[in-house]
């Protein structure tokens, strides 16, 4: 349960700084800078937890990972805004 968090936030915060990072640096711009990192923020999909429900392997912590990920996720409105407010969208 809470050993998850760390790697939560990883997923959510670190790795879409990472992106953006790496992404800008190698000189991409606008839209395709923008969707990349949103698309790095994004929380766990559903569909990962079917994929370890159909295989059962690992099921409770898909299942975990949707319920803490949504809430972190929750930011990439905001994130959008920003990208708006700098010209990136």
């Amino acid at each position: 349960g809470q050993a998850q968090f760390p790697l939560h936030v990883l997923k959510l915060v670190v790795e879409p700084l990472f992106i953006f990072g790496v992404l800008y640096l190698l000189g991409v711009r606008g839209i395709a800078l923008a969707s990349a990192t949103i698309v790095a923020a994004m929380p766990t999909a559903v569909a990962a937890y079917i994929i370890a429900e159909k295989y059962q392997v690992a099921t409770e912590d898909s299942s975990l990972g949707i319920v803490v990920d949504t809430p972190i996720g929750g930011g990439i409105p905001l994130l959008i805004v920003a990208f708006q407010y700098y010209g990136l969208l």
